[in-house]
């Protein structure tokens, strides 16, 4: 519970030791392989100094990290566990794309209305998080800006190759109160962009799921930079025109749930999570 109330990473985290690149997945990522386990307990942002209950499992004997290709197990037609390895490298990992897909199951989100909540929905890749209309999720909507509407918790940020969700937001999320003229906004900084970022990651050498500012986390990930980049020029330049845009491009997207009745479902459920249900979120 504890590890929930950490802030979100920033440059004076410390990077994970212990875990190093493995062999090749496919044509694009890396597996994982632990090296030194006692080193990434003593490390790992998440893990050090923290304690379990009686009813936990101790997560540090197969420290959970960044894994590229890995995706929880399938327990049943309801259940899904972290616990195990699957795909990936040898470590017990979990990529991108598996961990919002998880988090959106968890959820008990549907795609679209009248389709069931399977644990097989763990396996999308992050292109299919790119456009909501092309994907065929009725449920969720690319999102628009103007001078009122920007981001929002929730919101899932994808590109080619990676996919994150949005965490907490500030006041002015992308800076733009800063700005005085239209002539600005292609000046604007992610240094100067306030809210956070929910995403499993290689950052801080594979630390896997965190949660990271994304003023700091930006200047890993020039896509993603790019993709936030995008949207915070088109509300910046709504602020003046009075326009609402969708900057969304076959590249890259953000796009959000709409929450509706019928586009909930049961939840599906996680092994071990009994052990968490009283922790304040």
């Amino acid at each position: 519970c504890s590890a929930v109330q950490l802030a979100p990473m920033s440059s004076s985290t410390a990077s994970v030791q212990g875990v190093e690149r493995g062999a090749k997945v496919d044509s694009v990522g890396y597996g994982r392989e632990y090296t030194d386990v006692a080193a990434i307990k003593k490390t790992h942002p998440y893990y050090k100094g923290q304690t379990y209950g009686t009813n936990c499992t101790d997560y540090t004997k197969t420290p959970l990290v960044y894994d590229y290709g890995g995706r929880p197990v399938v327990k049943s037609s309801t259940q899904i566990s972290l616990f195990q390895d699957s795909g990936g490298g040898d470590a017990l990992g979990i990529d991108c794309s598996a961990f919002v897909s998880s988090a959106v199951g968890v959820a008990g989100l549907r795609y679209k209305p009248g389709t069931d909540n399977k644990p097989v929905y763990t396996r999308y890749t992050s292109r299919d998080f790119i456009s909501a209309s092309k994907s065929n999720w009725t449920c969720y909507e690319n999102v628009s800006v103007s001078k009122a509407n920007s981001i929002k918790s929730g919101d899932i940020v994808a590109v080619e190759g990676h996919v994150v969700m949005v965490d907490t937001v500030g006041a002015d999320p992308f800076g733009i109160s800063k700005v005085s003229s239209s002539s600005g906004c292609d000046s604007l900084s992610y240094k100067n962009y306030d809210f956070a970022v929910i995403q499993s990651s290689p950052s801080k050498n594979s630390v896997g799921i965190n949660r990271y500012r994304a003023n700091v986390y930006l200047s890993e990930s020039s896509k993603m930079q790019a993709v936030f980049g995008a949207y915070a020029k088109a509300q910046c330049r709504a602020k003046f025109s009075g326009a609402t845009t969708n900057a969304s491009t076959s590249n890259f997207g953000i796009i959000r749930h709409k929450d509706t009745a019928q586009c909930k479902t049961t939840a599906l459920s996680l092994v071990g999570e009994s052990c968490i249900k009283n922790c304040s979120l």
